[in-house]
């Protein structure tokens, strides 16, 4: 979850069609956990 903030914050500071490809890699990083934690059959209540 941290690492897609970062991400996010580092793609405010890219323009154009750049910032639309680095959303989308933050997006993708911060679904990582809670497939992870889906797989391992824990609550996803708690993200």
């Amino acid at each position: 979850m941290e690492v897609a903030k970062v991400v996010r914050q580092f793609a405010a500071k890219v323009g154009g069609r750049e910032q639309y490809a680095v959303e989308a890699f933050a997006n993708a990083v911060e679904v990582i956990p809670k497939t992870l934690a889906e797989n391992a059959a824990l609550t996803l209540s708690m993200y």
